[in-house]
Order: C-alpha cells, then structure tokens, then sequence
C-alpha cells in the first residue's frame, strides 16, 4: 500500500501497522472474520470522514467538487486483498474496450483508438461522429443494490458478494466543512473514492450498459480489416463511435434502461461530440452536444 496518505479518523497511518503488523496483524485477522460472520464491520471501518475536493468550473455549484473519502487503514488493507484477487480474473468479464483498472491495458489504449479512428477517417473520407458521454457523478450514483446483482449477474460467487455486502452495510461518513465534521450521515448509493476497490467496483457497474451500447448500437463498420467499432471507454468517460443517425436515438434509449436500474445519469454539460467528415451525409448530432 502507498505511504505517506491521508489517515482515517483513528490517525494510524500505513506506516504505523507496517511498523507494528508483527503485533496487530493477528488481531486483525481476527477482527474481520469475526466481521464477515457477523455481517457488520467495526465502526471505524464503516465510517469515513468525506473530503470535498475542488474541481473546474463554478465552485458554488456543488457538481463541481470531488468528494474523496477518508478511510481508516484498517479498512484499506482489507480492502486492498480483494482487488488483488480480483485483478485476475477481471479481464475475463470486462470487454477489452473498457481500459479502467484492467491489468494489462492503459488509457493510452483509448487515445491511440481516437488518433487511428481520426487518421482514417482523413484517409478513406469516411463520415461519422465521435460523442463523449460523462456520467454524472458517476461512483457517488451507483446503487447498492444494482451493483451486488450486476456482481451475482457475472458469475461472483455468494461468499464473494457477501464480503462486500459487509464492506458497505451500515456505512456513514462525516462530511468536513470549514475544518469541521457534520453528523454522520447514512447512505445507501455510492462506491467510496478513496476505497482500493472503488475503480474495479465501478468498472464492474458500468459494464451492462455498455453491452446494451455494444448489443443495440451500429457503431462505425469497416471491410478492411471486417471489424465494428462501437465505443470505447475509460471509468465513466465514455466515447461511442456513431455512423447511422439511429444510433443517436439507440443510445438514448439505452442510457435510460440503465438509469431506471442503477440511478446513473449523463451529466450533458461535460458530453462534447466531434463530426469528422461531412457528417451531414449522415445526419445531425443532439442540441446537447
């Protein structure tokens, strides 16, 4: 695990269970299988003090800040085994076009697609668009619930969903204002960003929705070499390869199955599209974009 990080509300830091594992690792142990079997984590496990973090744009609308949950390093150790293990076999339920937290693939996996898409476009003449959806809000928007059945859906056994059903059961966090710490709060949506398992759980989400893209969209055929270019995608940054004007209202249609299931939405302020060729032989992009 990383050094030098933010500690949770106890303010035992990595370094200090590295220190002293010899003498607590044990008890740790311990103390999580007594969890897993109970059903329920300690309270210093479950809560977590959320840091709001800065982003562009207006800061006094609340879209535009980050929150980053701090966690105790007891938790993130526990935590931390699971996407060790998981990273072998994640490959195996997420399509290749998905490049978040995959080992083996990179998000300059998605840029080298958007240069040779552009090259070829410039090339052959070819006509199409290229949109950009961004999730809104898109870890603190996952439901609970959808994201254990989306889990149960790919083929992770009970014992598997049952451990994060305990990771997340109860969990409250206390938000910091002005160097101070509001009531705890309860909630039942969200994957903690902060949480080593955060990236894998989010990807594992989104993954539905993008096989609807993929099953229900046209996407960008080409004969040499026969292949079908529908989207590609990096956590919630999202890019969908569009030729036939009918996908625009696939899309649509898709995004809202997906929002009825996980509460997800796409946040149109920060979608952009992109014509390449003379993409009004195709038809025209939405007034959003």
């Amino acid at each position: 695990m990383p050094t030098n990080k933010s500690p949770g509300m106890d303010g035992l830091t990595v370094e200090f269970y590295r220190a002293f594992w010899d003498i607590l690792g044990p008890d740790l142990v311990t103390v999580w299988a007594e969890s897993l079997q109970s059903g329920v984590l300690p309270l210093s496990c479950r809560r977590a003090v959320l840091a709001l973090l800065p982003k562009k744009g207006d800061l006094r609308d609340l879209r535009n800040w980050c929150p980053v949950s701090l966690l105790s390093t007891d938790y993130k150790i526990v935590a931390k085994a699971i996407p060790l293990r998981l990273g072998s076999v994640i490959a195996d339920v997420i399509h290749p076009d998905q490049t978040y937290t995959v080992p083996g693939r990179s998000i300059f996996d998605n840029l080298f697609l958007v240069q040779d898409l552009l090259e070829l476009g410039r090339r052959d003449g070819l006509s199409f668009a290229l949109l950009s959806l961004d999730q809104e809000k898109a870890f603190d928007r996952v439901d609970h619930g959808y994201l254990l059945s989306t889990l149960q859906a790919f083929g992770f056994g009970p014992q598997f969903v049952s451990f994060l059903r305990v990771l997340y059961a109860s969990a409250e966090c206390l938000v910091r204002l002005n160097w101070t710490l509001t009531e705890q709060v309860s909630f039942g949506r969200g994957v903690r960003q902060g949480c080593p398992l955060s990236g894998q759980l989010y990807a594992l989400a989104i993954e539905p929705f993008l096989c609807l893209l993929r099953r229900r969209m046209t996407g960008l055929v080409l004969r040499e070499p026969e292949l079908r270019l529908v989207l590609s995608a990096y956590a919630d940054d999202l890019l969908l390869v569009v030729q036939d004007p009918g996908d625009l209202a696939r899309v649509e249609a898709c995004q809202a199955i997906y929002l009825a299931a996980s509460s997800a939405r796409v946040n149109w302020v920060k979608s952009s599209g992109l014509a390449v060729g003379d993409w009004r032989q195709v038809g025209s992009l939405p007034p959003a974009l």
